[in-house]
Formats: C-alpha cells, sequence, structure tokens
C-alpha cells in the first residue's frame, strides 16, 4: 500500500514539475508575473477564522509529511542474505532466525531466544536476546551461546559479521514446581 502510495506521490510531482519547468522554459515572464498577480490576491487577516483553518491544514500537512519521511526512510528487515561463495544464491532471512532460535534454545537453561538479523554488504550481524534459568553461571552461558550461534550460521552457508548477544536473567525458579 505504500509503495502505491508512494509512486503516486512520485507520478503527480513529477508531472507537476514537467508543466511548470516547461512553463518557465518558454515563458518565464508569463509564470513570473502569474505568481505576482496570485500572491498579490492572497489577503487573510492575522487574526481571523480563515488564518485558523489555513494554519491548521498547512500543520496536518506537514505531520503528514513527516510521516511519510519517517515510513520512507525506516530500516527494512532484509528479506534474504547472501551465501558465501561464487554465486548469487541467496538465504531467506526468516530461515536464518528459525535456525538461530532452534539451534540456541537446544542449549541447557535457555528458556527463549530473540534472533534480529540484518546483512551488512556479504556479512550476516547477529543479535540475540538470550533468556535464561535464574542459576544460570552468566560468563560461561554467554560464551556457550555465542559459539552455538556461530556454528549455526556458518552450517547454513553465511559469513557472521557482528555477533552481539544480551542475556536476560529469568526470575523464579529455574524447574517448575508441581501443582499442588
Amino acid at each position: 500500500m505504500l509503495n502505491l502510495l508512494n509512486r503516486a506521490i512520485v507520478v503527480l510531482l513529477l508531472i507537476v514539475l514537467f508543466v511548470i519547468s516547461l512553463a518557465v522554459a518558454f515563458t518565464p515572464e508569463g509564470v513570473a508575473s502569474f505568481a505576482a498577480d496570485q500572491l498579490s490576491l492572497v489577503k487573510i487577516d492575522a487574526f481571523s477564522v480563515e488564518r485558523l483553518i489555513i494554519t491548521f491544514v498547512s500543520l496536518a500537512i506537514a505531520v503528514l509529511c513527516v510521516i511519510l519521511l519517517r515510513f520512507q526512510f525506516r530500516r527494512r528487515r532484509p528479506e534474504s542474505v547472501i551465501l558465501t561463495g561464487g554465486g548469487a544464491t541467496e538465504l531467506a532471512s526468516e530461515s536464518v532466525v528459525q535456525r538461530l532460535r532452534q539451534d540456541v534454545e537446544a542449549v541447557a537453561q535457555v528458556r527463549q531466544v530473540i534472533p534480529h538479523i540484518s546483512g551488512s554488504g556479504k556479512a550476516v550481524n547477529v543479535t540475540l536476546e538470550v533468556r535464561t534459568d535464574p542459576d544460570v553461571d552468566v560468563p560461561a552461558k554467554a560464551g556457550e551461546v555465542d559459539q552455538v550461534a556461530r556454528e549455526s550460521v556458518e552450517r547454513l552457508g553465511l559469513k557472521l559479521g557482528r555477533l552481539r548477544t544480551k542475556i536476560v536473567v529469568g526470575r523464579g525458579s529455574a524447574t517448575p514446581l508441581p501443582p499442588a
């Protein structure tokens, strides 16, 4: 939807720019006098309802432009990452996320893993949020999780760029208590 809206806006702006530039190219004096005449007709009191309406509409348009620019320049999650080697083979990023989650959650005392990946040239940057049992040895578990993540990415045929791991130690008992 946003892609269609972007194209429509760009096409409309290009058509308007085309018409204005043709008019300026052939009759610059005529365009300048037309613009001056139109601007001389604008008379708005400093404190009137018309001025208030124009102010609110202009601010709404400005806010809409900022929102659209925000959507235009936001960072998108990569849909695929390039495999190492000479070919042009790509692997879906969801496959990488799923494999990382599966492999790291298989590590003892790891409850949940939330992987985030981003492409950086031919390398894959991985950020893991790992939730563990409360009685875990954090430095040892961090090393183990890093090693498993590295091996998992390499087994997929990808080159690992940066690996960041955030460990969140869980609360409560490590083993679930039986119902009373």
